[in-house]
């Protein structure tokens, strides 16, 4: 009798924790936000946010604004026609605002060595960082 009652108390048990688990998931559900541009620091309307675990896509405004739902630990993957993709990992933030350049390198065919590769990859690095400064001198990032 004991060994029954046991068993079904932790079958209970379970069973409760399993219900709650989509409550507790949804509690931790939060709505990032932020401004996707461009190289040129333009906005970048209409760019495609997508939150990789749970497949939702939404597209940034006129203004190149985005609302997406998300928790911690979901990456996403913002896209613009002629831009370089850019990942995201949500931290215990509700805002992240993107730059995007093209950061393909073009070799045209050549041949190049594992140095020419990295010169040109610290060289878009360097470019990019930079574009970063001027979007926040600009207050591209107020809005």
């Amino acid at each position: 009798m004991y060994l029954g009652l046991k068993l079904i108390m932790r079958n209970f048990l379970l069973l409760i924790v399993y219900l709650c688990i989509p409550f507790i998931s949804y509690s931790q559900t939060e709505v990032v936000k932020g401004r996707i541009i461009g190289e040129k620091l333009e906005n970048a309307v209409g760019a495609e946010i997508l939150n990789g675990r749970t497949k939702h896509k939404v597209n940034a405004d006129g203004n190149g604004i985005y609302n997406i739902d998300a928790i911690v630990g979901d990456t996403l993957t913002f896209y613009f026609v002629g831009y370089t993709k850019e990942k995201r990992i949500v931290k215990d933030q509700s805002h992240i605002d993107v730059l995007l350049m093209n950061k393909n390198v073009n070799d045209l065919g050549a041949i190049w060595t594992k140095k020419q590769w990295k010169k040109a990859n610290k060289q878009i690095e360097k470019r990019y960082s930079q574009l970063e400064g001027e979007a926040q001198k600009t207050g591209k990032w107020n809005y």
